[in-house]
């Protein structure tokens, strides 16, 4: 039941479960410091994964020493645990080869078995138990005293077979031959021949109830057994033919997990400010934002699961900070999932490990201070879509029979059959006009059904949900289960429709989406009244008291809306405080919590100030940094041993690539040129592993010795002599071999690669970075890359890239004064452009608030007349810093370049078409469709901003 007291302090329960990335050489003080800083930010769970970048024997005895030390720690901070081996089990070394999944290919007309070498054959019990022997029993033994304590689960990430041609296994030839009288037609399953809508529903159905009784009852019943959770999320879950492509089905699977999941990678969130779309986004709705999440929260509900998860935020960018990750969290919850999973809070930054795969959350992003705001903020939503039970009483049913017998494997790998795609585009549509036309519904799936289904007083049962109403989209293929409980529903007054051809002579036909709107009104649980109906989604909850309880989320990210409920409701703010509206406004790209009656003592809410005078102030403000400055030395001239003259310069990745690829082995120097206006002191330069170069800075050696380091541990610095005005010369001179491939890309998740990685270092001090802007048409300040050093400006206006911080990763102070008449008891202060992680508001030295979303507004105290001071200090994040800053485009959601490849999107190797480009280093300018040579930056600072008062 909701509690305001509990709202306001949530449970641990609450707080999500968070990737914690393992990428380099595991250090005991390192691991403990991180989790007590996880700890002081509000995490509770975490997922120990290992990354690329390990350093490590794993699974070896050195590894589990370090686990050791995790699981002590977490013991000690109150910390969960849940427990990955690698990437099983589609990762796994020294399979018995009996044991490897096997497929069949199409070749020439021929069609033939192969078998994979590190997949499991999720498809054979023997296989199954095997792999849980081996990832599990032998390798977590010594821990499992912990089981059930601080080891509170298991966690798979992405089960699936191998992604070419159709799984296959021994017995599922006699599963195949039991359930049609007939041998498999291997042409029907990559080509239409005759009869092979059949021989397709035959095959994929004996897919589906193989890996359901081979793999996923078998993990849960050793999970439930060794008294742990099993949870995960699957792969492909938003189309059909990636369903078919990497794991048969989605929904029947979920029902096996206690804490069943999704993820949602990438992001797209276009803001007006610091807007984050996502490369390539077509008109077309995102499935991941409606299908995916629709799944698994109706077969959570249906399996009678509290919690639901979702791994988000990774492979975006640096810069997708609090805003952005609210925001996301906050699209879920609408569909219920209740558990936050970063990804990721990574160990750390060193090499390839800081470009695989941002946002990399930490004590090293400037924001982390101001972390705890978004995790208790996100964990009192997710209380509160907790409390009740979900309220709806329409099934969807999920056409995934008809899809099975259109699927075609060899029709271009099996998504590029048009049939197909027009049903994933129908069922789409039809979803995001129901969740958009405020249908309140779930979806069914026939599997569930078959077992879980029954007909109880007039009502359609799956498992622990109930429903009024069915409706069947383009359900052309149906198991006869499925009709015959239709039939009794129907029988009984229940309410059947169905749009296009369908097997089920009750059910009501409709031509489209908006007859079926109209048909479901009497299903209609309620009506919010909007300017902008269209971005509404809303989730509906119900507890026993006659609370009723609403999360509206506003998916549009670009403006403010109005939103006015059909029934009396109060806004739950943060600090618990219930106010009541007729209407009220929903931020962009945030979520309203709503209650239709308060279920506590109010607390009265505050009169809004009657703001009666109005100040702009100027886009005009002192700066002091509360870090230093950092100008990325990130192009450089590289000489082999026995070469006579330095190289032209380069990008510091182009030339660990030119080098990789001649598989050079030997001394390496590097020179850099850093420009200076006037001479500079105490100046310092961060880089990784500097006792093992020689660094020298305009002839004169200098100490490699560290001193301390930058932002990561990673980052260590060293004290540099003073700059001369001009030209200065740095050379770093090391021993250079090329860092070791693997054989397969997924163990880069844990192979201990040996081999140099070449990273730009960083020049740290009391100065400005300066170049001149060039145009651009894409979201970002574009610098040239010819910077050159200067003293820092005292003063700045509403953009800080352009004002000697292009790299400036930290925290800056901005300062400026104004003078009333009269003291003032109550103001406002508003923020037109915030682009910033967060930002601290100050009055005449005191605190007022931290600012890191929508609206941008904080409530002053303190206000006097004559001369008062008004101050912000704005952090940002890590991605002017890292990067990516070359590519075209700008700066969008999505820098995955697999496993293999983390540095992608920093090189211009590929196009944005996916073509490679021949030396691309040597063909930089003038742009190309995956390089600019200049810098394309995020922007950083405010404007617009004005105070307003009311008179005392």
């Amino acid at each position: 039941m909701f509690d305001v007291h509990e709202f306001r302090s949530p449970g641990e329960q609450f707080r999500g479960v968070d990737f914690w990335m393992l990428n380099d050489a595991l250090d005991d003080d390192s691991l403990r410091f991180q989790l007590r800083q996880m700890r002081q930010q509000g995490v509770s769970s975490f997922i120990a994964r290992t990354y690329i970048g390990l350093k490590s024997d794993y699974p070896g005895p050195g590894f589990k020493a370090k686990l050791r030390t995790v699981v002590e720690t977490a013991r000690e901070l109150g910390l969960k645990i849940y427990l990955q081996a690698g990437y099983m089990p589609e990762a796994v070394v020294g399979l018995p080869p009996e044991y490897a999944a096997s497929y069949v290919e199409e070749k020439d007309g021929r069609y033939t078995l192969e078998r994979t070498e590190i997949y499991v054959d999720m498809l054979n019990p023997e296989a199954v138990r095997c792999y849980l022997r081996q990832a599990y029993e032998e390798m977590w033994a010594e821990f499992a005293p912990e089981f059930g304590r601080t080891i509170l689960s298991v966690w798979v990430d992405e089960p699936n077979y191998s992604k070419t041609g159709v799984p296959w296994t021994a017995a599922l030839g006699e599963k195949f031959r039991a359930r049609s009288g007939s041998e498999v037609d291997f042409a029907a399953l990559f080509h239409d021949t005759p009869g092979c809508s059949e021989v397709r529903y035959h095959y994929w159905n004996c897919v589906v109830e193989l890996l359901r009784d081979a793999y996923f009852k078998q993990v849960r019943d050793w999970c439930h057994e060794h008294h742990l959770l099993f949870s995960g999320h699957l792969m492909g879950e938003a189309t059909f033919h990636a369903n078919f492509a990497r794991g048969a089905a989605m929904m029947p699977f979920y029902r096996y997990f206690d804490v069943p999941g999704i993820d949602h990678l990438t992001a797209d969130l276009p803001f007006r400010d610091s807007p984050l779309p996502r490369w390539g986004a077509s008109p077309v709705y995102d499935p991941d934002l409606y299908i995916t999440p629709l799944q698994c929260a109706s077969a959570a509900h249906q399996a009678g699961c509290k919690f639901m998860l979702a791994e988000m935020y990774g492979v975006s960018s640096e810069n997708l900070a609090l805003r952005d990750q609210k925001s996301m969290f906050e699209n879920f919850a609408v569909f219920g999932v209740n558990v936050r999973s970063v990804h990721g809070y990574f160990y750390s930054l060193r090499g390839r490990g800081k470009r695989a795969y941002p946002p990399h959350v930490g004590y090293y992003q400037p924001y982390w201070e101001h972390y705890r705001k978004l995790t208790d903020e996100c964990a009192r939503t997710a209380y509160f879509i907790t409390q009740g039970e979900v309220v709806a009483p329409v099934l969807v049913l999920l056409p995934w029979n008809t899809a099975a017998t259109l699927y075609a494997r060899g029709e271009t790998g099996g998504d590029g059959i048009p049939a197909l795609r027009a049903l994933e585009n129908l069922f789409l549509n039809l979803i995001v006009r129901l969740v958009h036309g405020q249908v309140a519904f779930e979806l069914g799936d026939e599997f569930v059904i078959a077992d879980t289904g029954a007909i109880e007083n007039g009502r359609f049962r799956v498992g622990c949900a109930t429903y009024s109403a069915v409706v069947l989209p383009w359900a052309s293929k149906l198991a006869d289960s499925t009709l015959q409980l239709l039939s009794r529903f129907a029988s009984t007054g229940g309410a059947v429709f169905a749009l296009g051809d369908t097997p089920c002579p009750e059910a009501q036909l409709l031509a489209g989406a908006d007859l079926l709107l109209t048909a479901l009104e009497p299903f209609r649980e309620f009506k919010f009244d909007s300017d902008h109906p269209a971005a509404l989604q809303i989730r509906h909850q119900r507890e026993e008291t006659g609370l009723e309880l609403f999360f509206v989320f506003n998916s549009d990210c670009s403006s403010t809306h109005t939103v006015t409920p059909d029934r009396p409701c109060a806004e739950v703010l943060s600090d618990g405080t219930c106010r009541s509206a007729a209407t009220f406004l929903l931020q962009p790209g945030s979520g309203l919590r709503l209650i239709t009656r308060v279920a506590a003592p109010a607390t009265p809410a505050t009169p809004a100030p009657r703001l009666c005078h109005h100040l702009c102030l100027p886009d005009q403000w002192q700066v002091v940094r509360r870090s230093p400055n950092a100008l990325v030395l990130e192009f450089a001239r590289f000489r082999r041993e026995n070469d006579s003259e330095f190289s032209p310069d380069y990008p510091i990745l182009a030339i660990h690539d030119m080098l990789t690829a001649e598989q050079y082995h030997g001394q390496l120097t590097l020179r850099f040129e850093i420009n200076c206006a006037c001479p500079f002191a105490g100046t310092s330069l961060a880089l990784e592993n500097p006792s093992r170069q020689q660094i020298s800075l305009n002839g004169e050696a200098v100490s490699n010795q560290p001193m301390g380091c930058f932002r990561a541990r990673e980052f260590e610095t060293i004290t540099l002599p003073e700059l001369k005005a001009g030209q200065n010369i740095l050379t770093l001179t090391l021993d250079f071999s090329p860092l070791e491939q693997t054989r397969h890309v997924l163990t880069e998740l844990f192979a201990n690669l040996r081999g140099v990685e070449l990273e730009a270092p960083f020049l740290l001090g009391d100065f400005g970075v300066f170049s001149h802007r060039e145009p651009s048409r894409t979201n970002c300040v574009r610098m040239s890359r010819h910077f050159h050093l200067a003293p820092a400006v005292q003063e700045v206006g509403g953009e800080l890239i352009d004002r000697g911080f292009p790299f400036f990763a930290g925290t800056l102070c901005l300062r400026q004064s104004f003078t009333l008449e009269r003291d003032c008891t109550r103001a406002v202060l508003q923020i037109d452009h915030f682009n910033a992680a967060a930002g601290t508001v100050f009055l005449n030295g005191v605190e007022q608030a931290v600012l890191a979303w929508h609206p941008y507004q904080a409530m002053l105290t303190g206000l006097r007349s004559g001369e008062n001071i008004l101050e912000l200090e704005l952090c940002n994040s890590l991605r002017n810093l890292l990067g990516p800053s070359h590519r075209p485009d700008g700066e969008f959601g999505s820098c995955f370049g697999g496993y293999g490849h983390p540095n992608k999107n920093w090189i211009g190797a590929v196009d944005n078409q996916g073509r490679k480009i021949a030396e691309w280093y040597n063909h930089r300018t003038p742009d190309t469709q995956a390089w600019c040579e200049g810098y394309l930056q995020v922007h950083f600072g405010v404007a617009g901003i004005s105070v307003s008062w009311e008179e005392n």
